[in-house]
């Protein structure tokens, strides 16, 4: 019985194998189109839990961030007043703690300290512009940490 369908079926194809080379043309056309309109998307939000609260969350917040694998972190003077070596130099210790993490990408990270953080100005030939603060600056901020460490000894 099916040995007799088998044969039938082969007679019929090889009977009609025009129309069988035409239709797997056909096929083949058919699907390199919808090949072509396949589209590559592994962003991550179709890789997350939308529906979970802490993901909500973040995506109520997202573009206030900037992104999952950033952290911000803020350094406040208590005093109001930001413009002191001991404010400054706290800055700096923050910076240079999170900067030498490892795994930190180094290029990322944005402070006043940070070499990609710049100020341009206009000048005589055209624009001109350094990292915001010098190592001359930083230095000058450690001269005056420790002219102040000193005179309160010799006041003591």
């Amino acid at each position: 019985m099916l040995e007799k369908l088998v044969n039938g079926f082969e007679s019929h194809l090889f009977r009609n194998r025009k129309w069988v080379i035409i239709s797997f043309i056909f096929i083949t056309i058919f699907l390199g189109y919808q090949a072509s309109q396949l589209k590559m998307d592994a962003a991550f939000s179709k890789n997350i839990p939308l529906n979970h609260s802490y993901m909500q969350t973040y995506t109520k917040h997202q573009k206030d961030f900037g992104g999952a694998n950033s952290i911000m972190v803020a350094v406040e003077d208590t005093s109001g007043n930001i413009f002191n070596p001991v404010f400054f130099d706290a800055l700096k210790n923050v910076h240079d703690q999170l900067f030498f993490i490892p795994g930190v990408e180094r290029s990322q990270v944005k402070s006043l300290f940070s070499p990609s953080t710049r100020f341009t100005e206009v000048v005589e030939d055209g624009f001109a512009g350094e990292p915001l603060f010098r190592q001359t600056f930083v230095m000058m901020i450690t001269v005056c940490r420790l002219c102040a460490i000193t005179s309160k000894k010799q006041v003591s």
